[in-house]
């Protein structure tokens, strides 16, 4: 469930039922998170953005993409044009890939060309590369060439990756 607290009353609005990972881009002026919305199949799930910050009105704009059956962590552009997210199958949760969508839902774009394990993600400020773990090494993927930079050597580093400023 995504709510939102107020923290002066103190209370909380429920704003999206059976709903995980909320995002807002810069500005905060709508909501994307990953919903599950399987009533037979309890693992089905789909991306959800909303034009409201509070995710009012929230529309699914992308299903797991071919070959998986999972999606999560997904993070707007800077420009908030763009959704880059997570993939896995659900024979595989630790092996997955990095995708992208446009705000609307179309053309999702795989961002990653090998499966990565346990990955986070997080986009530059300018919009221009993803950085993201794999394997406890974080790398940097220029989007205009796709090609991937290793820029640590050490392992078994787990954190997530708040914002990637090279």
């Amino acid at each position: 469930m995504i709510a939102r607290a107020n923290l002066a009353t103190g209370q909380l609005e429920r704003l999206i039922e059976h709903a995980a990972t909320p995002a807002l881009p810069v500005g905060g002026q709508r909501l994307a998170c990953i919903q599950c919305t399987g009533a037979t199949d309890p693992l089905a799930q789909t991306m959800r953005t909303s034009t409201q910050g509070d995710g009012r009105e929230a529309q699914p704009i992308v299903a797991p993409p071919p070959g998986c059956s999972d999606i999560a962590a997904p993070r707007w552009s800077p420009d908030g044009r763009e959704l880059a997210f997570i993939g896995s199958s659900a024979s595989s949760q630790e092996q997955a890939e990095i995708s992208a969508v446009n705000a609307d839902g179309q053309g999702v774009h795989q961002r990653t060309d090998k499966a990565l394990t346990a990955p986070r993600v997080a986009w530059s400020p300018d919009g221009r590369r993803l950085a993201y773990t794999s394997d406890s090494k974080l790398f940097m993927r220029d989007l205009a060439d796709a090609k991937a930079h290793q820029i640590t050597e050490q392992t078994g580093y787990n954190g997530g990756i708040a914002q990637a400023t090279r």
